[in-house]
């Protein structure tokens, strides 16, 4: 069950926007299946728990951060359950385009995203014909990021099942302080080495070595928000890193900037901008 407490539907040409505030402080389960692609981008509440899945592939485990998104490609099925608070969402419903395929992935940061979702949604509530050709490009704009960013792998190879998939979430999520070795999650899985590299691209849209790492990062930056004065040596020793040079380099060609500036990153009151609620921010 989910309870909105706003929501608000903008539509550019090509795609289409939803802006949404809702209590997820009781057990919440999400579903979603249409006939085009979704993009659902995480704005602001920290939930305490949140598992989502994309016809058994693409999926997270963990709480979400601010700009990251979920993919739904058109025609398959999302699920989520959540529970621990207020939550805004924004989610980009696209046509989708039969020669660029994109892949169902969940937890990934996409800035860009992030950024042109609150741009999007002022232009919206000004009529005159600048902010309409604005928001038609910025539309189109979106529309070739998701495209790019989001292409699915060529359908050949081994695959992942839904059960196998799921595993390999949780097995990353609980032993991200500890070294994983590709043998590791090949025993997972069921499979061998060779043949676990080709299911998780398809499935995960990377390969597992950059899974591990992305997901160490994610747990990081849970760690930086959760308790901004503590230490980055400890942090990335947490979170698996060997020590806090190496999650810095891994921060900065991830994420573009250190992780020092995600801790000290200001908060800015966007969902009240935007007239979706109150009492939310986005980080």
């Amino acid at each position: 069950m989910t309870s909105h407490l706003s929501e608000k539907h903008i539509r550019w040409p090509g795609l289409d926007l939803t802006i949404a505030r809702e209590d997820a402080t009781r057990p919440t389960e999400w579903s979603i299946r249409g006939p085009r692609d979704s993009v659902i981008v995480h704005l602001a509440g920290a939930l305490r728990e949140l598992e989502t899945e994309v016809d058994g592939g693409g999926g997270s485990v963990g709480p979400a951060l601010a700009g990251e998104v979920w993919t739904i490609p058109a025609g398959t099925s999302y699920r989520g359950w959540a529970e621990g608070a207020e939550i805004s969402y924004v989610v980009f419903h696209l046509d989708p385009d039969p020669e660029r395929p994109i892949s169902g992935l969940g937890g990934v940061g996409d800035e860009f995203l992030h950024g042109v979702a609150a741009r999007l949604a002022a232009l919206a509530t000004q009529k005159d014909v600048s902010a309409r050709a604005e928001g038609a490009r910025l539309a189109t704009a979106v529309r070739r990021h998701v495209g790019r960013a989001f292409a699915a792998s060529p359908a050949r190879g081994h695959s992942l099942g839904s059960e196998a998939a799921r595993a390999l979430r949780w097995y990353v999520h609980a032993n991200l302080s500890q070294r994983i070795a590709l043998g590791e999650l090949a025993e997972v899985a069921g499979m061998s080495p060779h043949h676990l590299l080709t299911a998780f691209r398809r499935a995960f849209g990377t390969t597992p070595t950059q899974y591990v790492i992305a997901q160490r990062l994610r747990q990081a930056r849970r760690l930086l928000a959760a308790d901004p004065t503590r230490d980055l040596t400890d942090v990335a020793l947490t979170v698996g890193f060997s020590s806090h040079s190496h999650m810095t380099a891994a921060f900065k060609a991830r994420l573009g900037r250190p992780p020092r500036a995600f801790r000290d990153r200001p908060v800015r009151d966007a969902i009240d901008r935007w007239g979706v609620g109150r009492g939310s921010s986005l980080v």
